[in-house]
Formats: structure tokens, C-alpha cells, sequence
């Protein structure tokens, strides 16, 4: 109960719930891990309950068939069977839906290991009291903007009747720079900035100062527009 009501903190009183962070004995990050990776992973599987079988077999017809005699509908000549088409697009949807659930649960983590390095020494949380653990639990809830990103494509996703397998990372929209034709891919999304503000206020619960939290705040918000934008849907 306690993690989740920090979550809330942070959610509506983010400056309140980063002191809180900071502030906090023990590790207070399992439940926004966890959640993020629910969050991702229900995308993930909306996507997925949508995508187009007869463009994915459209896809595997197209393949280069190479030496294919067994099975194929011309009598040796390379090309598959309709059956064997449908049988191998079923087969990569499986093995996509399945690597993708699983390049969730270890990019998570591993990402917000690499991001709370990157936190850690440019807000220089290295003195007593800090430190890089204490860090994680900061940079931990700066994922909570992707995690309500993905919530609010999920209705935009089932919306869609069916998906084309090679377009599943555009269904959801929110980057205003890509609407107005701007020349600034992600960085106009609302997410983004979102998260440079966490950044930028947890910064401050260290005690750093207002440039410094902003700068920091600013790298993040790049990085998250360079990295976080390039995720589905």
C-alpha cells in the first residue's frame, strides 16, 4: 500500500512523491516496475490480438521461397502451398508475440539500470545519503508517463479492426511535432516533456538546484524522445 500511494504521489504531487523517494529507507520501486512492464506488455498483446493474418501471409508469400519441393503447390517449381503460406505466418505471429513479451521483461529492467546511470551522474547523486540504489527508485517512476502512454493507446488500438504486421509501432499518436510536420521527431510529445519534468523535479529532491534539475530535466526529456519514441504502438 505504501508504494502504491507514493505511485499516486507521483502521479499528482510529483515533487511531493520524489521527496518521499528520497526520503525512504527501504527500496520503494518493485510495484512501478511491475507496473510498467503490465502496462507494455497489454499494448503489446492488443497489438498482437489485431494483426492482419492475410497481410502477414501476404509477407511470407512474398519471402524468398528458395529450394522449397516439398509441399508446394507447383510441383517442385519453389512455391509454397496456400496451407504452408498460413501454417508459417501463424508460426512468425507466435514467435513475435512471444519475443516481444520477453524483450519487454528484460528491456525494462535493463533500461532503467542503464537510466538511472545516466541519472546518477549527471545529477551527481553519489553523495551520503544517495547513491546510485536510491537513484533507481527516482528514475524507476520516470517510466510512468510511458506506462499511461500505453494505457491510453490501448482503446485507439482496439479501435483498429485489423493491424498491418509492418505497422504496429504508428496506431498511437501523440508526438504534435510529427501533426504539424515539424522537423522534431518525439520531442514535441507531451510524454516526453512529462518526463523530463520527472526528471527535472527528482533531480530537485537530491537537493540540486533549479539549472542544474533543468538541465538534467532537458537531457531526459531528449533522451526519452530519441529512445521511448521509437516504441509501439
Amino acid at each position: 500500500m505504501q508504494q502504491l500511494s507514493t505511485l499516486g504521489l507521483v502521479l499528482l504531487a510529483p515533487a511531493a512523491g520524489f521527496r518521499r523517494l528520497v526520503q525512504a529507507v527501504e527500496p520503494r520501486c518493485a510495484l512501478m516496475m511491475f507496473l510498467l512492464v503490465g502496462c507494455l506488455w497489454a499494448a503489446h498483446a492488443t497489438v498482437h490480438a489485431r494483426l492482419d493474418t492475410a497481410a502477414m501471409e501476404r509477407q511470407v508469400a512474398a519471402q524468398p521461397a528458395g529450394p522449397r519441393g516439398e509441399g508446394s503447390s507447383g510441383g517442385g517449381d519453389g512455391e509454397l502451398s496456400e496451407e504452408k503460406i498460413a501454417q508459417d505466418a501463424r508460426l512468425q505471429l507466435n514467435l513475435r508475440r512471444i519475443a516481444g513479451y520477453l524483450a519487454l521483461a528484460v528491456g525494462v529492467p535493463v533500461g532503467l539500470l542503464l537510466a538511472t546511470l545516466v541519472f546518477w551522474l549527471l545529477s551527481g547523486a553519489w553523495r551520503p545519503g544517495q547513491g546510485y540504489w536510491r537513484s533507481l527508485r527516482l528514475v524507476a517512476h520516470l517510466g510512468l508517463p510511458l506506462a499511461v502512454r500505453q494505457l491510453a493507446a490501448l482503446p485507439v488500438v482496439m479501435s483498429y479492426e485489423a493491424v498491418d504486421p509492418e505497422a504496429t509501432r504508428s496506431l498511437f499518436r501523440s508526438d504534435l511535432g510529427a501533426v504539424l510536420g515539424l522537423p522534431v521527431p518525439g520531442l514535441l510529445d507531451p510524454f516526453w516533456m512529462w518526463t523530463g519534468l520527472l526528471a527535472g523535479l527528482a533531480c530537485r529532491a537530491l537537493g540540486r538546484g533549479r539549472v542544474h534539475s533543468a538541465l538534467v530535466g532537458l537531457a531526459f526529456w531528449v533522451l526519452a524522445a530519441l529512445s521511448l519514441g521509437r516504441l509501439g504502438p
